[in-house]
């Protein structure tokens, strides 16, 4: 069996914690395809950084704590669930894309598309490479 570094030990026990705290759980999708177990890059940079607790796995790729999400875990899915019950009440206006949103994009307010992994753009048009 190898040896673990105390910084590598740290990162599963941190991993079990957020797991334990449903980072994974709970009907969320694995952040941009990524399944467990996947290899964590210590030295891995998100900039922008992730956010809500998000964590940072490899550059530029977040892994999203329970209720958030996104390329940064800048969407509360609890907000946008609301927002889209209330839309189909009537309560807010509609939301309109000018541009429609591509690639499984949704328009989520007014000019505002909300891009699926790994797509990016005003319009979820340009691809990000993942490695």
């Amino acid at each position: 069996m190898a040896a673990f570094s105390q910084s590598s030990s740290l990162l599963w026990i941190y991993l079990c914690m957020a797991l334990l705290a449903g980072a994974c759980l709970g009907g969320s999708d694995s952040p941009r395809g990524v399944s467990l177990p996947f290899v964590f890059d210590l030295k891995a940079v998100c900039d922008p950084p992730c956010r809500h607790a998000g964590i940072c796995i490899r550059n530029s790729t977040c892994l999203c704590s329970r209720g958030y999400e996104g390329e940064t875990c800048q969407y509360d899915q609890l907000q946008t669930k609301q927002y889209v019950y209330s839309f189909a009440h009537g309560f807010l206006s509609t939301a309109v894309c000018k541009k429609p949103c591509l690639n499984g994009g949704k328009c989520v307010s007014p000019d505002k598309c909300r891009c699926r992994a790994p797509f990016s753009g005003s319009q979820c048009e340009e691809r990000k490479k993942l490695f």
